[in-house]
């Protein structure tokens, strides 16, 4: 019973964290565009450029948010997030069956859990350092859901 509640409020976590990830970015976008996620086809490397750093501002904006979210941590330092090279993304976009518009990104942290034993942390890629765990890398991809926002679909250390 216990594990099934734990449950419910793992998904309940992951939503919530998702549809905050959305608000925060938006209120933080600054040019009050709203995040549909669509990609036009262009030759233009401006235009491109402009779509990457829109990309990374949603996986930069929604990783922050996941971490914030996590009732079992003190503290997280987040190094970076990237994007995943574009020469990346068709083996990832196959294999995940994702949308064109999907968001292909890792991100390089630290966290500080409330209590290291036990602790969910420790079976990452990331040392030990004390109370910290130094150096996690997560692979993430974002993808856009039935509402048309961008939400988490899959994290890993590595794909």
């Amino acid at each position: 019973m216990k594990e099934n509640i734990l449950k419910v409020l793992m998904v309940l976590s992951i939503v919530v964290i998702c549809a905050s990830a959305f608000f925060i970015w938006k209120k933080n976008n600054g040019n009050g565009e709203d995040v549909k996620g669509t990609t036009t086809q262009t030759n233009n490397d401006e235009e491109e450029s402009e779509e990457r750093k829109k990309q990374q501002g949603i996986a930069e904006s929604i990783f922050k948010s996941y971490l914030e979210n996590q009732v079992d941590l003190a503290e997280y330092e987040i190094m970076y997030v990237k994007l995943d090279p574009e020469e990346k993304r068709s083996s990832s976009t196959e294999f995940f069956n994702a949308s064109k518009d999907a968001i292909f990104a890792e991100a390089k942290f630290s966290v500080r859990p409330i209590e290291m034993t036990d602790s969910q942390w420790l079976a990452g890629n990331g040392m030990q350092d004390g109370e910290w765990i130094r150096d996690n890398t997560l692979k993430f991809y974002l993808d856009l859901n039935d509402y048309n926002h961008y939400i988490i679909k899959s994290m890993g250390t590595g794909w």
